[in-house]
């Protein structure tokens, strides 16, 4: 299986042990004298199957990402620096502090904010290129055994 097909197997298990979490938060307790209607032992014993699988699915594709690492770490810390540019203040601003007004300068502007946006952008979608290429050429074996 590519790495591509094994991320999103990864995904697919992760959201079983979310439901499964929640059925046995909901299936652990039931009115008395009546029987409950799905054994918290058995979604227990799915959990501990399905997590197990994560665990080795996860091992997996962690060693298969090795030659791209940086680029993953990068890819990261390049969405959050988009995420705090969008985020930075890029208005001239005037604000009261006893009744006296101070006026706010800004070091980068609307536009210069949209510059560094746009080129972070562009280098997060040659990343993401890289990334993507590699995990569809790269294989990895998912059998346990």
């Amino acid at each position: 299986m590519n790495l591509r097909k094994a991320i999103q197997r990864k995904k697919r298990i992760a959201g079983v042990l979310a439901e499964s979490y929640t059925k046995l938060r909901r299936a652990n307790i039931t009115p008395e004298g009546r029987p409950p209607l799905i054994s918290s032992r058995e979604i227990l014993e799915r959990i501990k199957e399905k997590s197990e699988e994560i665990i080795q699915l996860k091992v997996q594709i962690q060693k298969a990402n090795l030659p791209i690492l940086e680029d993953i770490y990068r890819l990261a810390e390049l969405k959050s620096l988009v995420n705090e540019m969008r985020n930075i203040n890029s208005l001239h601003d005037r604000r009261y502090d006893n009744s006296q007004a101070i006026v706010y300068t800004i070091c980068i502007d609307e536009i210069e904010q949209e510059v560094i946006i746009a080129d972070l952008e562009k280098q997060i979608e040659v990343i993401q290129d890289r990334i993507e290429s590699f995990n569809f050429r790269v294989h990895i074996d998912t059998d346990p055994s």
